[in-house]
């Protein structure tokens, strides 16, 4: 495909539940590689408004991506193929496809397997949201989904491929590719010209035995850590791929994207880095590589090579020999970058001068003993949020919404002696498991009801886990709050931050398993920020968890959601009642034994002006007027305490009727820390008070109700099975 084709994107969204905007980019940075111009989405909320621009791109442009909201896809696909006078027909590979899908509806198979005739799907490996591209003369139309869950394996074994051969990668049962990892292409991807090279690349020259060597060690590295890497297509990138003859292999752990480049105003360092995380977002890989041109400056002639990882890159300056030849100095430096792999890949890479922020001058040159006797810099560049906060335009500069792209480009980075990673999903502030719990029910930040969780299992079964190639393997790490962790010792942090030292050891196992449960439900690669971790763990604690470390609660063969909490009331509360969402093993259970824990009661007296106060904080729209005593009625609860007391479902103050989550967590400010309360009048005294039983939000397991049941001799296991009925331990 010509580099100066005319392309146009749009994107329809029903709603703003969707990480729409981090798929957009995804796909904008997939076809960065084949046109000139600067990509970016035209979003629409209906494709009645999104029609008038079709037609107009459909007469000028050349290819046109429209991108669609997995809610809306299958219905846009129907009227999209309609409106553009498409022949639709059953596709057989799509249908073969959904036959992995048993849990779809056979009428939504057919839904779903219907393609406009003659157009090349872009196929999910159930089949499910599907893409394709259809040609009308010299036009080509591809549909998308912006599935997150599906979208990348659209984009590595169908556009990408399709792009850069006219052809795409059949997904196959037996060899299906995990999420993390690369498929290698069916022929040698285009390679685009490179930035004004010293000289072109030539044919490699043959290999000597230290390359067989290196190679074979980083592979191997590769292969225990289940890893794989992406290296920038660009020309001096074929002395990379040469190496692969010498190790039987080798691509099954590198993949050789296009020459993906941006032309922005960076330094060789920070751009060489750009072009190695550039290759492994275009490739979903673990690792990104690039290997620039030979580059002179100041009479000093060097090549750059990078390895990126999921937040940092690692970038080292190789300086040419006198009299030392292009090929010789290209192989040599190709040479360093797959060591410089197998170190970043391992874990095991020095770090000399770092730079953040701002971009930093180059540095002069620190002469060190090296392969060839070359000169040697090293340089990390930290790169948050998946760009350098420098000149980070890769990304950036595809994304429309202002806000996002500000927060991106304002985040500080942080340096620590480990990797660092994304900033905090939920707050910069790191707050307690069950709050992060609580805010991810409620407010739907990750998961929105059992449905989705499942699905989300299920294609973490069949896509990875943890750079695993299965659900059910242990993580060797944790990513907590930025931090690579051994993955034990991480466990132990968060649950140190629960519980403390004088709980029973069952307790605190039933903690560990219901904490590494969520974190499996959440299928996010075990990387999670936002948390509270204790700083130091007793050994009390670190052996528990070390007990029962991989075990976790399941439901329909699905990791279950398993939110804990510090009190109850005397019982738990169902999910719907707190959250809105119904979980078939988040229902009542009685836990009488916290009644006679200590804070099971609290009262707090406010005012009516400080209850005024505090609501036209929460809702400028509240009006409390009149009677104070009519201000404040509780609505819905579930009985909990008596007939008058429970966890509240729903509380009307001054006629606006809100959730009992938002009147105590938002309204309230926390004050309470049970939802499980009544409120009272005294006109006497003006005052209100508010009684709360419990502490936490009552769904799940009470940890005060666990160790109670631990110290009267309960296993974890058995504790479990009482505060997630209907689950089992897997």
């Amino acid at each position: 495909m010509d580099k100066d084709m005319n392309l146009k994107l749009f994107s329809l969204i029903s709603s703003d539940d969707i990480p729409a905007t981090k798929l957009q980019i995804k796909i904008s940075g997939s076809l960065n590689a084949f046109t000139d111009d600067d990509v970016s989405f035209k979003r629409f909320s209906s494709l009645k408004e999104m029609f008038p621009s079709l037609g107009k791109a459909l007469a000028d442009s050349e290819l046109i991506v429209i991108a669609v909201d997995p809610k809306i896809y299958v219905r846009t696909k129907t009227l999209l193929t309609k409106a553009l006078s498409l022949d639709i027909e059953e596709n057989p590979t799509v249908k073969k496809a959904l036959g992995r899908a048993a849990e779809i509806p056979e009428s939504q198979k057919l839904l779903q397997s219907q393609m406009p005739k003659g157009a090349v799907p872009f196929l999910t490996r159930d089949g499910v949201n599907s893409g394709f591209v259809i040609s009308k003369g010299h036009q080509q139309i591809m549909y998308l989904p912006l599935d997150d869950v599906r979208l990348d394996t659209v984009l590595r074994n169908g556009v990408i491929p399709y792009l850069t051969s006219g052809e795409t990668i059949a997904v196959r049962e037996e060899a299906y590719a995990p999420k993390n990892a690369t498929v290698k292409p069916s022929v040698p991807p285009k390679r685009q010209e490179a930035p004004a090279p010293e000289k072109a690349a030539q044919t490699p020259p043959a290999l000597p035995e230290s390359v067989g060597e290196v190679t074979s060690k980083t592979v191997n590295i590769l292969r225990e850590s289940g890893s794989r890497v992406a290296v920038n297509g660009n020309q001096n990138s074929e002395y990379v791929k040469s190496f692969g003859s010498v190790s039987p292999d080798f691509f099954e752990f590198f993949t050789f994207t296009p020459h993906v480049e941006d032309k922005g105003d960076f330094n060789v360092t920070d751009y060489t880095a750009q072009m190695a995380k550039s290759a492994k977002e275009l490739a979903s890989a673990d690792f990104g590589a690039c290997i620039s041109d030979i580059c002179n400056t100041d009479g000093c002639s060097y090549i750059c090579i990078a390895v990126a990882g999921e937040s940092s890159a690692i970038v080292r300056k190789l300086y040419r020999e006198p009299d030392e030849k292009d090929e010789s100095f290209i192989r040599d430096a190709a040479e360093e970058l797959i060591e410089l792999i197998g170190e970043k890949a391992s874990g095991e890479s020095s770090v000399g001068i770092e730079i953040s922020g701002e971009a930093a001058a180059e540095p002069e040159a620190e002469k060190t003993p090296g392969k060839g006797k070359k000169v040697l810099v090293s340089i990390l560049v930290i790169i948050l949020a998946l760009a350098v906060a420098a000149g980070t335009f890769f990304l950036v500069k595809y994304q429309r919404d202002k806000k996002a792209a500000e927060a991106l480009a304002n985040t500080a980075p942080e340096t620590t002696s480990e990797e660092t990673t994304v900033p905090p999903e939920i707050s910069k502030d790191t707050v307690p498991l069950s709050v992060f719990m609580r805010n991810e029910a409620v407010n739907g930040i990750d998961k929105d009801d059992l449905a989705r969780a499942a699905e989300d299992a299920a294609n973490a079964a069949s896509q990875g886990d943890n750079d695993a190639t299965n659900a059910n393997a242990l993580p060797e790490y944790i990513v907590l709050n930025g931090v690579k962790t051994e993955a034990k010792k991480a466990l132990a942090k968060i649950v140190a931050a629960d519980v403390d030292d004088s709980y029973n050891s069952e307790a605190i196992k039933a903690d560990a398993v219901a904490v590494y449960t969520y974190l499996k439900y959440r299928n996010t690669n075990f990387n999670v920020s936002g948390l509270n971790a204790a700083e130091t763990v007793s050994d009390n604690i670190l052996n528990a968890v070390s007990e029962v470390f991989g075990e976790y609660v399941i439901y329909n063969g699905q990791p279950a959601f398993t939110p804990t909490f510090k009190l109850s009331a005397g019982k738990t509360t169902s999910a719907d009642v707190v959250f809105g969402n119904s979980f078939p093993y988040l229902k009542t259970v009685d836990s009488a034994s916290d009644k006679n824990a200590d804070g099971y009661k609290t009262e707090i007296t406010l005012t009516s002006g400080e209850l005024k106060e505090l609501a036209n904080k929460f809702d400028s729209s509240i009006n409390l007027s009149g009677s104070a005593k009519d201000w404040v009625k509780v609505t819905k609860h579930d009985g909990a305490i008596s007939t008058g007391v429970g966890y509240v479902e729903t509380v009307n103050v001054g006629g606006k009727e809100i959730s009992g989550y938002k009147f105590a967590c938002e309204l309230l400010e926390n004050k309470i820390p049970s939802y499980c309360f009544a409120v009272s009048y005294t006109s006497s005294g003006d005052t209100f008070k508010i009684t709360s039983y419990g502490s936490g939000f009552g769904v799940g397991m009470s940890l005060a109700g666990a160790n109670k049941m631990a110290a009267d001799g309960s296993t974890y296991a058995q504790i479990l099975a009482k505060y997630y009925p209907g689950t089992n331990l897997s």
